[in-house]
Parts: C-alpha cells; sequence; structure tokens
C-alpha cells in the first residue's frame, strides 16, 4: 500500500526535477512524514551552483578555500585543482578516497545552497539504475552501479556499463541520483566547467575542464618532501602520501635525475615495497652517489593498482667537496733531492687551480709553517713532483696538497 505523504513527495520531487532544470532551486521538507513542503525557492547562479544541462550534471565550480565551513560529503568542482572534489571531514579530496567522515552525512542526496551532497549509505544489495552513485560506508569506497552490480570506483575499469541517459534523482529505497552513462563525451559546446558523466568507453568518469574532458584517476595523491641535508655526495628528500585513493600504495621512492622530469626507469631511485600497504604519511629517502656542485632534480612517485603517480619537482644543487688525493710513493731519493708526486681522483666539484707536493724534516708538514711546497701545474689526474733543499741525513715527510 502506497502512503498518502509518498505519494504528495514523489509529486514535490518531480515539480522540484522541473523547476531544477529551469535554473531554480528547490528545497522539499518533510514534516512528520505526513506533509511536504517546498522552501527555500529561488534562482541560482548558475555559473557556481549544482544544475542539469542537457540532461548532464555540473559540479558547482568554486575554490575550495572560499567555501568557509565545508561539511563532509560536498561536492564540487575546483578551479583550482581544474577537477572534481569531495570534503572528507578533514580535507579536500577526489572521489577516490577511502577515508570519507560518514557520521553527518545524509543517506540521501541533497543539494544545499547550491552544492550537492553525495549520500552515504551501508552496502546496498537492492538494484538500482546504471549510472547509480553513493558513498559505502562499510566498503569505504564510492560506489557505481554499472546496470548489474555495484562496483567501487577504483574497480571501474574491470566492468562493463550499461548505457543510460540524463542525470535523475532516485526516491524509494536508494535514495540517491544516477550519472549519465554515454559512449562518447556530450558536446561540449553546450556544457561548462564541472559538467560530469560516466563514460562506458574508458569505463570511468569523466568530467569537463572548459577546455577538455578527462577520467577521474584513482592513482595515489602525493608530493615531493622539500630537499634538505646536501652535501656533496648525498642529501634526503621523500614522498608524502596524502592519499592512497582508494587502493594499497604497494611501491613508493623517489627517483632524481640531472635532466628535468625524472621518472622510475632510471637507476637513480629508491624503491621500497609493502605487500600490506603503505599508510599516510612522510616517508624521508636519501640521495646517494651525486657529483659535487651539480644541479639535480628530484620527485616522488607511488604505486597503486590504479597506476603511478608522481609528486611535484624539486630542484636542489650539491655543494662543493673536498678533493679526493692520493700522495705517491718518494722515489730516486739522493741525499739532497727525492722525486714524489700525487694522483687527485676528483676535484670536488671546483676546478684544481694548483697542486703540489708538501714536505717538511720536522714532523707532518701540515702542521710545519716553515714547510716547503711546491707548485706543480693545475687540474685532475697523476703529476709528478722534484722536490729538494732538505740536508743530508734528514728524516723527511711528505703530504700531497691541491
Amino acid at each position: 500500500m502506497i502512503s498518502v505523504s509518498s505519494v504528495i513527495f514523489n509529486k514535490c520531487r518531480r515539480i522540484k526535477d522541473s523547476l531544477f532544470h529551469l535554473g531554480y532551486y528547490v528545497k522539499i521538507v518533510v514534516i512528520s512524514f505526513q506533509f511536504v513542503l517546498f522552501t527555500s525557492l529561488g534562482y541560482q547562479n548558475t555559473e557556481s551552483g549544482f544544475r542539469v544541462i542537457k540532461g548532464i550534471p555540473h559540479l558547482p565550480a568554486l575554490d575550495p578555500l572560499a567555501i568557509g565551513s565545508p561539511s563532509p560529503g560536498m561536492l564540487i568542482y575546483s578551479t583550482v585543482d581544474k577537477c572534481p572534489l569531495i570534503f572528507n571531514g578533514t580535507r579536500w579530496g577526489n572521489l577516490c578516497d577511502n577515508d570519507l567522515s560518514t557520521n553527518t552525512i545524509e543517506d540521501y542526496f541533497a543539494v544545499k545552497e547550491g552544492i550537492p551532497f553525495l549520500p552515504v549509505k551501508n552496502t546496498l544489495i537492492c538494484i538500482a539504475t546504471s549510472g547509480s552513485i553513493y558513498y559505502s560506508a562499510d566498503l569505504k569506497s564510492t560506489m557505481i552501479f554499472n546496470g548489474t552490480d555495484w562496483v567501487r570506483i577504483s574497480d571501474m575499469s574491470d566492468c562493463n556499463y550499461t548505457l543510460s541517459d540524463n542525470f535523475a534523482t532516485q526516491g524509494g529505497e536508494i535514495k540517491t541520483c544516477k550519472l549519465p552513462v554515454m559512449d562518447k563525451d556530450p558536446a561540449s559546446y553546450e556544457l561548462f566547467e564541472g559538467a560530469f558523466y560516466i563514460n562506458s568507453v574508458s569505463k570511468s568518469i569523466r568530467f569537463y575542464d572548459g577546455t577538455n574532458w578527462k577520467d577521474i584517476s584513482c592513482i595515489p595523491v602525493i608530493e615531493t618532501l622539500e630537499v634538505s641535508d646536501v652535501s656533496d655526495v648525498k642529501t634526503i628528500s621523500g614522498v608524502k602520501i596524502i592519499s592512497n585513493s582508494g587502493s594499497s600504495i604497494t611501491i613508493r621512492g623517489i627517483c632524481w635525475d640531472v635532466n628535468p622530469n625524472p621518472d622510475i626507469s632510471l637507476d637513480t631511485k629508491t624503491e621500497l615495497f609493502s605487500v600490506s600497504g603503505f599508510e599516510l604519511g612522510e616517508f624521508h629517502d636519501t640521495l646517494v652517489n651525486l657529483m659535487a656542485n651539480t644541479t639535480y632534480y628530484v620527485r616522488a612517485y607511488a604505486i597503486n593498482c590504479a597506476g603511478l603517480a608522481y609528486g611535484d619537482e624539486k630542484t636542489f644543487k650539491t655543494i662543493y667537496g673536498v678533493p679526493d688525493i692520493i700522495t705517491l710513493e718518494v722515489t730516486d731519493i739522493t741525499c739532497t733531492t727525492a722525486v714524489g708526486g700525487g694522483n687527485i681522483i676528483s676535484n670536488g666539484g671546483a676546478p684544481i687551480l694548483r697542486r703540489g707536493i708538501c714536505f717538511s724534516s720536522k714532523g707532518d708538514p701540515i702542521d710545519d709553517s716553515e714547510a716547503i711546497i711546491t707548485n706543480d701545474g693545475s687540474g685532475v689526474g697523476e703529476f709528478p713532483s722534484d722536490f729538494n733543499g732538505f740536508d743530508r741525513w734528514s728524516k723527511v715527510l711528505c703530504t700531497c696538497l691541491c
């Protein structure tokens, strides 16, 4: 038996939907489940509020920072990030996030002051229309109905979808909304940034950024940590995992090179594995075997089942290092002369302007202010040095300098 209140509610919803397509925002209030009233009838800004154009829903195009007190479940198109975002109770993230705070979100689709809210439910077992969408509190994932089954948003690429035109709200047990399911992008000249729908070919939710249609990706959301403790041969950076986008991150690390946009095809990278998946947070890694006085580029990366994500690129320059030198054995020793030399293996990142031998008969030549220093040219590599001027029977100590 159908109750009077449900009949009235459905009639009001049809009237609301008709007005909404014309640009009006209507709020339906049910009082004591007996009466249904329209409240807050007014015309909405068609550029910033949720609206449906030619059957295609449009998220409000807003700067997330412009929303002073966002509520969990809010859906917008970020004019800063150029993609759809949902507020999880702490921060704005993408629809793939699995950390939505569900305590205060309604279990039905709602639009409040022009901003839509994704409904939160326990796992649905009822049959829905292809394109239906909600957030599962049990599975911690945005769920899509493909015409046969409910699938996680991170698993959308594994399923086929039944075509279903136009956006619609749904009453009855499900009380959510459905997105259009189409096999090609709508004509963009009639639409605005923030438009979105389900594409049955790319098997993803696609959105319009004002110029191009793009797929919502469930790859990890990460940042590259700032570079610190820079020396001539090593430094520290790392990865900040902001969101795993609904799937465990099994590999993460950093990669670096002397050229921009380093990637994981390089040998110069760190690579850490986790079967159970990395937690959110910051992870520091050390870049090693660097060259002194050299500019490097570094990016963090993380991989989940949806794919590979890179963090933002950081740039740093190593400092000058100490030259790597060897003192050669002394040969051709006479009473007052000898032949020595050195081998400069590395210049430490700066040109070698002068090289030679320092020798003394008093002890360590480094500690002798009267030690004799030779001048044997410049540059790296092996060089000979003739030194003389010491007395007969003196014990001479020498070292290589540059």
